[in-house]
């Protein structure tokens, strides 16, 4: 089992990471595993490498809360059938935490299950893997020794980020900053901050300007009501820093339903254009909550979720989510739920947006170069009378030019050949 990342892939193959793809590719490699006599055997597989171009038009399967039992089956065989429509035009996967509940269980038996329930889509599509809560267990030893993600060797899968086409991700683990000690949670929030601030400079946001976020525990949740207090305090200091750079989507999980917020700031709808369905120029992450693909755990009960008045959706039929780059720039969000039915959907748009094709065209000048011959001829083949006229009307104005400057010189030498003679004169008379 692997995944792409930056510092290459896990375990017993190796391949080019996400960070180092520039082109759309399919990219054939031979997976190495043991087996019980203590040799090795092999499998060809292939992999649909996305491009990192921002004229990338593409989709990213979205989705948290899931193990391989019976529940999240109708929703995982719905996830390989979309994956295997779109083939190559998938950039990949985004988990959002909790898997196997729990990867360490019956001394990591259950982790193997799961990854072998889901290895023909992490062998064949790139996957990027935040961790939740469920996988806290030894300080995320389990999940670690399993996922490889970018900048490992710096966070430790807890923060990191790529970019796909025009969108920038940024993964964060949550429970790291909740429960970490001051001094690592405040270097924790540096990494976020640096990694926004250079995301959100006019020129990458002119070619990327798009930014999400996502994570396992949500900062927002209609459903928790005064539970979610508990950690807000240690999770403001994160929302302050994803409204600061305008990030634009927050996906997280954690609850086991899907529900969508409008652009949302300190749990009050922020400013944007349109409707709810059409968001333009939003100010503030739109928090969509995709933890209900499905595990024998629980559902929660979407019936009692309180509504507030910025929520838009919320179900807890399993599911998730599908996010779109369009040839126009815009993003497009789909929520499946398990018999192929979109439940929700939005586009998002902006003004500073540009179509893919003009992101790196050359600026057309204001005014056309002047030609630098000018034709006798017209476009019919015909003599071009005008312009024969202008040239001739321009050599004879060159020759008075000319002319004049001769003349010139000529009467001045004629005057001073005057005036010495009549020095010579003067001179004489005085001698005589």
């Amino acid at each position: 089992f692997f995944f792409q990342a930056e510092d290459g892939i896990r375990d017993f193959c190796l391949s080019r990471g996400l960070g180092d793809v520039y082109k759309r590719q399919e990219y054939n490699y031979t997976l190495m595993y043991p087996i019980t006599d203590g040799s090795y055997s092999s499998i060809e597989k292939r992999m649909y490498l996305p491009s990192r171009s921002p004229q990338l038009a593409t989709d990213m399967m979205i989705f948290g809360d899931l193990d391989q039992s019976k529940i999240s089956e109708s929703s995982r065989d719905l996830l390989k059938k979309k994956l295997y429509e779109g083939g190559k035009n998938i950039a990949g996967m985004v988990m959002l935490g909790d898997y196997a509940y729990d990867l360490e269980s019956k001394n990591g038996t259950k982790g193997d299950e799961f990854m072998q329930s889901m290895e023909e889509l992490f062998s064949t599509w790139p996957t990027m893997a935040i961790a939740g809560n469920h996988e806290y267990f030894m300080d995320f030893f389990n999940f670690n020794t399993r996922f490889r993600m970018p900048f490992y060797n710096t966070t430790k899968n807890h923060f990191y980020s790529f970019d796909i086409g025009p969108i920038h991700f940024v993964g964060i683990n949550t429970d790291r900053v909740i429960f970490a000690k001051d001094e690592v949670r405040k270097e924790f929030l540096s990494w976020i901050e640096e990694d926004l601030k250079l995301a959100n400079q006019d020129e990458q946001r002119k070619i990327r300007p798009w930014i999400v976020s996502f994570m396992h525990r949500p900062i927002f949740d209609c459903g928790l009501g005064d539970k979610v207090e508990k950690f807000y305090p240690k999770l403001s200091d994160l929302e302050e820093l994803l409204y600061k750079y305008n990030v634009d989507v927050s996906f997280v999980a954690h609850r086991h339903y899907y529900e969508r917020l409008m652009p949302l700031h300190h749990n009050r709808s922020s400013t944007f254009e349109g409707n709810r369905s059409s968001i333009h120029n939003g100010r503030g992450p739109i928090y969509v909550l995709e933890g209900v693909m499905g595990n024998g755990y629980r559902l929660d009960n979407s019936a009692k979720i309180t509504k507030r008045d910025y929520m838009v959706m919320v179900d807890n039929t399993t599911g998730f989510g599908v996010l779109t780059t369009t040839q126009n720039g815009s993003l497009i969000y789909r929520h499946y739920i398990n018999n192929g039915t979109v439940l929700d959907s939005f586009t998002l748009s902006k003004s500073v947006l540009r179509p893919f094709h003009e992101l790196f065209q050359p600026p057309k000048p204001e005014t056309p170069p002047m030609p630098t011959t000018v034709p006798i001829s017209s476009p019919d083949g015909t003599t071009n009378w005008m312009v024969i006229s202008l040239i001739i009307m321009g050599v004879i104005t060159v020759l008075a030019m000319i002319s004049s400057i001769i003349l010139f010189f000529l009467y001045r030498g004629a005057k001073l050949k005057a005036d010495i003679s009549g020095v010579e004169m003067t001179s004489r008379s005085i001698d005589n």
